[in-house]
């Protein structure tokens, strides 16, 4: 039997709701933030719709070899400007584990978004 359990991770961005919502459900925006620091997102193909399906590329600097790693995201649940569910596949082969992801978006003040 696996054990599972919570991760929240909270963060207020300098922007409303809608532009945040808006980093998610555009690929060019996709790509300027998907990644840890140093990495890069050479490619994002976004279907924010329930049922769709978000496939993103992630680029390792050289000092760690380079390699594109992608992973995908089929949403299960999209409210706009609100929240999207989402189930995280790492895209490489004999991946077997998944996690849903769950992202709330809600207005921390009139010029900033709250999202955990």
């Amino acid at each position: 039997m696996t054990d599972t359990f919570d991760v929240v991770v909270s963060r207020i961005l300098p922007v409303p709701p809608e532009q945040a919502w808006h980093a998610w459900s555009d690929a060019d925006l996709v790509k300027r933030w998907w990644g840890p620091t140093g990495f890069s997102c050479p490619s994002a193909d976004v279907d924010l719709r329930v049922g769709g399906r978000t496939l993103v590329a992630m680029r390792a600097p050289a000092e760690f070899g380079g390699a594109d790693m992608y992973s995908t995201w089929t949403y299960t649940e999209v409210v706009p400007h609100s929240r999207i569910a989402y189930v995280f596949n790492l895209a490489i082969r004999k991946a077997t584990d998944s996690c849903l992801l769950i992202l709330e978006c809600r207005p921390a003040s009139r010029t900033t978004a709250s999202m955990r």
